[in-house]
């Protein structure tokens, strides 16, 4: 429709209408308020957000409440469809969920998720897992958790929120694993693994695998290549692989020395350790712990006649800093 038609018009268009005629400043036409560009080539500044039409090979110009309304239509290949789910806890809150875009209406969705990209777990509210369970489809980018989205939407669960998220290519294949800050107090470290489409549990403390779940079949006990997936993982913990501590750096804070034991508290790295020492025994127990409100800690045990002694692996980096310790303050004790 030329200019000329288009004023032709003017009067059958309604009053309601929001822009005046655009004037081309190349050129000086007068253009209808939608056009997109003037016959002198001159193309319009767009203020709004456009949207493409594929079916009309047209472009549109829309406000930002229509484009919030278009936010749950997919612009790729893959069919996008929202479905509504009722709140478990209150009949009247219904949520919607957008398994194209994997985009949720709930809370935990908006203030936690949503900024993780659309190939990441961590995305997953429990109602986007529900839906990819039911309706089962998960898209390309997310099946390689495929087991894992079943395990969490049998349970009615979302995808753990873990800190660290790290792959890799091994043997081919792409492997994939989550897991938390690492602290040398707890009592386990769990790793979250998938790789070949199966996923696995993997306590990097105490050497152990998952157990196998018949129900859900979503651990398998033992990897094929176990011991080049573990060497892999272990370079990707920071911390878990540490230098060696100076050998002074376990500060003595407190002694208390009865008849026949002496009970020592060091200080390392913010964190406590008790020594245990019997008099006529060669074997010193020590715990190490974070704070002095939990002994639970993991045990260590040395003898200071033979310098031995029996540490967990992933502390080893303390190993010397200990045995220094104890053996000046063994020598502290005898000359008290």
């Amino acid at each position: 429709m030329g200019i000329f038609d288009w004023f032709k018009g003017e009067d059958q268009v309604p009053e309601t209408r929001k822009n005046p005629p655009i004037k081309c400043p190349k050129c000086a036409l007068l253009n209808p308020d939608n056009a997109l560009q003037c016959d002198c080539g001159y193309r319009f500044p767009m203020i709004g957000i456009e949207d493409y039409d594929p079916k009309t090979n047209t472009i549109t110009l829309i406000d930002v409440e229509t484009a919030k309304q278009k936010l749950f239509k997919k612009n790729g290949t893959q069919k996008s469809e929202i479905v509504k789910i009722q709140d478990p806890y209150n009949i009247d809150v219904f949520y919607e969920i957008d398994s194209g875009n994997i985009i949720c209406t709930c809370n935990d969705f908006k203030e936690n998720r949503a900024d993780y990209s659309e190939d990441d777990p961590r995305r997953l509210c429990k109602h986007i897992i529900r839906v990819f369970r039911e309706k089962d489809n998960i898209p390309d980018g997310l099946k390689i958790y495929k087991y894992g989205i079943e395990f969490f939407a049998s349970r009615n669960i979302d995808f753990p929120i873990m800190t660290y998220k790290k792959n890799s290519l091994l043997n081919g294949e792409k492997i994939e694993i989550f897991f938390d800050d690492y602290d040398d107090t707890e009592r386990d470290f769990w790793i979250s693994i998938y790789y070949k489409g199966n996923r696995y549990g993997y306590d990097l403390i105490n050497c152990s695998w998952a157990s196998y779940n018949n129900t859900c079949n979503i651990y398998s006990r033992i990897p094929d290549n176990e011991e080049q997936i573990l060497n892999w993982i272990k370079t990707q913990i920071n911390g878990y692989h540490r230098k060696p501590l100076w050998e002074g750096s376990i500060k003595t804070i407190s002694r208390k020395k009865g008849k026949k034991k002496c009970n020592i508290k060091g200080v390392v790295e913010g964190k406590t350790i008790l020594a245990h020492i019997e008099f006529g025994k060669n074997i010193t127990t020590m715990t190490l712990c974070s704070n002095d409100d939990n002994w639970s800690g993991w045990n260590i045990e040395f003898n200071p006649k033979t310098k031995e002694i029996e540490i967990p692996s992933h502390l080893k980096y303390m190993e010397n800093a200990i045995i220094r310790w104890i053996t000046e303050e063994c020598n502290n004790i005898s000359v008290m």
